[in-house]
């Protein structure tokens, strides 16, 4: 099963039988139902080096991950859903005395994984502090009394009066508050029922509710800092939410920028929200749907309770906003709903140059991961030029030289290696570092291909009898000049 997968499913509270026949279920579905391609695996090309084409996996991870959350609760997501992970849940919220729980008559919400969604808005996601708030302000707003007479009135999801919504789930259920402009609220409580193998999610009761809409909408603004496209960039928030509370990846070519990539990562979400991404425009002829654009400099992507949603760049700056959110057959895209798209119009220039100034603060990376690509018995470490499609081994051959160098690849190299912050291209290939590794019962072979611009690929490889497996690959970079240095100085001879 996905480690992905069985992280979120776990993340599911229920009771620990139900939830390991539930993630049994998705592992069928893993195992049945995703089927992988080229895409997502290994291809050979020329000059005996490997090549991956790195497909954003987000859709297909995130979808089956919401799958478990459908078998959990037995329905589906709605709205734009903005999400605060890793709260404990509330108890069962119709049985909370809302005198032990501060004004709230819904429980307390700062014991909640509560879901804000606000129609009209372009609110996607919020910082720890911004939810901190929101759950106070919940609890100490006056909900008022429960309102009787709601002379048979449900919320219309084209209504015209529609404003937002509140929801949350626990061990027993999921409760929902649903707001309106002018200040009347249903408040819903579902309560999961059924055998095992066969959930769903029953009405429990609806109350009703009005409140001074004004004061509610005006202190949801105060907190969130938004009145408006020139609050939201004062407040340091986008028009597609807050990049620092998001879980984004932006890609450029082979440029990867997610959130292994620390202070990188920290600085692309901060020029994120601050980016002038002006107003929003009309789509240009031809170029409406985001995955018809094929010219993309930039993808940007993340998810929100498994609503997908992306930025995508062109060229000449054309900017393309959307979002798809997926129905009960979460594994099948062409069952997701699009629940968003607009566009704008950037000076791509200024941003490529934003974007490279905050990843050119590349970290080292962590001991953790040197530790991994150091683990095992150095078997053998072999350096080639591969240089303008030829593959020379020019591993020194004298006993003292090939050892420096050895040591150098299989330690010092290694050290060296920070987050990848470098376009990686075929024109530039240099050299190749095979390291061999015998782990355990096992043969591990490391091969990692440096670039002239510094970019630097992992291919790893188990190598068994029937031929080899790939494990994995990642990127990174070095400073080019100073791993060669080091060559000449251990006596690799480089210069042919």
């Amino acid at each position: 099963m996905d480690k992905k997968l069985r992280k979120a499913a776990e993340k599911i509270t229920m009771p620990e039988d139900m939830k390991e026949r539930i993630i049994k279920a998705c592992e069928n579905i893993d195992k049945t139902n995703i089927e992988r391609t080229d895409n997502d695996g290994y291809t050979e090309v020329v000059s005996g080096t490997e090549r991956i084409s790195r497909k954003n996996n987000i859709i297909r991870v995130v979808s089956a991950a919401a799958a478990c959350a459908v078998l959990a609760a037995g329905i589906g997501t709605t709205g734009v859903l903005l999400h605060k992970n890793h709260r404990s849940q509330l108890a069962d919220s119709d049985v909370v005395d809302s005198n032990e729980q501060l004004s709230s008559p819904f429980g307390d919400f700062t014991k909640v994984d509560f879901n804000l969604y606000l129609f009209d808005e372009n609110y996607d996601g919020f910082a720890d502090e911004t939810y901190a708030k929101l759950a106070d302000f919940f609890n100490r707003f006056d909900w008022g009394e429960e309102y009787e007479n709601a002379e048979g009135r449900e919320f219309q999801q084209d209504s015209l009066t529609r404003y937002g919504e509140i929801s949350w789930d626990d061990d027993k259920g999921k409760s929902s508050i649903t707001i309106e402009t002018d200040g009347f609220i249903s408040y819903k409580r579902y309560i999961l029922s059924g055998e095992t193998e066969n959930l769903s999610m029953d009405l429990a009761f609806t109350k009703y509710y009005m409140i001074d809409f004004e004061a509610f909408d005006k202190g949801i603004k105060e907190i969130l800092g938004h009145g408006g496209a020139e609050s939201s960039a004062e407040a340091g928030i986008s028009p597609f939410g807050d990049f620092t509370a998001f879980d984004f990846e932006l890609q450029n070519g082979t440029v990867m920028i997610n959130k292994n990539n620390g202070r990188s990562y920290e600085l692309v979400a901060d020029m994120l929200n601050r980016w002038d991404w002006g107003e929003e425009t009309e789509a240009q002829p031809g170029r409406e749907d985001p995955f018809a654009v094929t010219d993309s400099e930039y993808e940007i992507s993340w998810e929100i309770d498994h609503d997908v949603y992306w930025l995508k760049i062109a060229e000449d700056g054309y900017v393309i906003y959307s979002g798809d959110r997926y129905d009960e057959d979460y594994l099948n895209y062409l069952n997701s709903e699009e629940i968003c798209r607009k566009y704008y119009n950037i000076e791509v220039n200024s941003f490529d140059e934003g974007i490279y100034e905050c990843i050119s603060e590349a970290e080292y990376i962590t001991q953790e991961e040197i530790d991994y690509l150091t683990s095992g018995e150095l078997i053998s470490a072999e350096l080639y030029d591969i240089s303008e499609g030829k593959n020379e081994n020019i591993t020194p051959t004298s006993e003292g030289d090939k050892q420096y160098v050895e040591e150098f690849l299989s330690g010092m190299f290694i050290d060296m290696l920070k987050d990848n912050i470098i376009p990686e291209s075929q024109e530039d290939l240099r050299y190749s570092a095979v390291l061999m590794y015998k782990d355990n019962d096992k043969t591990i072979r490391r091969t990692y291909y440096v670039h002239e611009n510094g970019c630097v690929v992992l291919y790893e490889y188990e190598v068994t009898p029937a031929g080899e497996e790939p494990i994995t690959t990642a990127s990174y970079s070095v400073d080019f000049n100073e791993f060669e240095n080091f060559l000449i100085k251990f006596g690799a001879d480089i210069e042919n």
